[in-house]
């Protein structure tokens, strides 16, 4: 049994020590360019612009770039939805799982509680979906004012 604690200290040590390891700490140097470091941080000439999980500050990345503001805001738009019923289909889940304990001795009232969690575990995975698809929107707001700067640098 120490063996074993001894196995799962050393495990635990190691995994530490991994995931610190890898942690980047370059800046990149201030650019009118929109940048996405390692540390999931953005940059925008010499600033870092926060952008937080529901997609606000999508909008500051990108300011004064009509087209890149219309992939900003479904970025937001989307991840709204996505954690939103992520959120729903998480609350769907744990009702049912309840009113199933609750109703054991109902089979019908069970059936219809363990419906109740399989569709909120369907509407959890469309809002994982919508908050994937949002980040990518993010990333095409990002490209798009990123190419049309490069566009207004280059002379016709």
């Amino acid at each position: 049994m120490e063996r074993l604690g001894r196995g799962i200290a050393l495990l635990t040590a190691l995994a530490a020590a991994g995931s610190s390891a890898c942690a980047a700490t370059y800046v990149p140097r201030p650019s009118h360019y929109v940048v996405h470091d390692a540390d999931d941080r953005y940059h925008r000439d010499g600033q870092e612009v926060a952008v937080g999980l529901l997609g606000g500050g999508a909008e500051r990345l990108v300011a004064g770039d009509a087209r890149a503001l219309e992939h900003a805001r479904r970025a937001q738009h989307e991840m709204r939805l996505g954690w939103t019923l992520y959120g729903v289909g998480w609350a769907s889940l744990l009702v049912g799982a309840v009113a199933a304990g609750a109703w054991s001795h109902d089979r019908l009232k069970e059936g219809a509680a363990f419906g109740v969690m399989g569709l909120g575990a369907g509407v959890s995975l469309v809002g994982v979906w919508f908050t994937m698809k949002g980040g990518a929107s993010l990333v095409d707001a990002i490209n798009v004012y990123n190419d049309d700067l490069d566009a207004r640098a280059v002379p016709p």
